[in-house]
């Protein structure tokens, strides 16, 4: 009860104005990408894989001191063990249902500070989509919110998510192979 009434106080006061420069949130399978493009592929084209899904943030210029946020997993991936970043001192909820996160000092760096670290199965070898979402109960209104150093709540940017056994994304080689395929004969 006592987090809650903290992150509820923390983001009230946020209230005062949204800014201009917004972050990034991005799920990759290790060190981020800023183009946010993310494929996955079974090893072995086993129905049966897993992963390591990693889950960034990229400060916007006035930092990044909370963040509320939601991930939706397709129903073709079992959630395995998850780790918090130790730099976060307050954390509610759960990826699935909308967690708020509060780090330990506000962060300013023009770098990425990683929320969670999770273990991924996956099941067949159907397309599907894990997706960085809007935390349902975010006050005021549900979204994906940082709350900057300068205790302002902003709405951030978010990657468009990880693709698991397809890639929507033309590829050096997939491009170059349509290109090849028109002068088949």
């Amino acid at each position: 009860m006592k987090k809650i009434l903290i992150i509820t106080t923390i983001i009230l006061l946020s209230n005062a104005a949204e800014a201009e420069l917004r972050g990034y949130m991005v799920i990759c399978l290790g060190e981020p990408s800023n183009d946010g493009r993310v494929c996955v592929y079974s090893p072995n084209d086993q129905p049966n894989y897993s992963f390591e899904m990693w889950i960034w943030c990229l400060p916007s210029e006035n930092g990044l001191s909370a963040v509320q946020f939601a991930i939706s997993y397709p129903d073709n991936v079992i959630q395995g063990d998850v780790t918090i970043n130790p730099d976060c001192s307050l954390w509610i909820g759960s990826l699935a249902e909308g967690v708020s996160i509060v780090f330990d000092t506000c962060v300013w760096e023009d770098k990425y500070y990683w929320t969670h670290h999770q273990t991924l199965f996956v099941t067949d070898l159907n397309p599907s989509t894990i997706r960085i979402v809007e935390h349902p109960d975010a006050y005021p209104e549900p979204g994906v919110w940082f709350l900057n150093c300068i205790a302002i709540k902003e709405s951030c940017r978010v990657s468009s998510g990880l693709y698991l056994n397809h890639c929507p994304f033309a590829t050096q080689s997939a491009s170059w192979g349509a290109i090849k395929s028109l002068y088949k004969k």
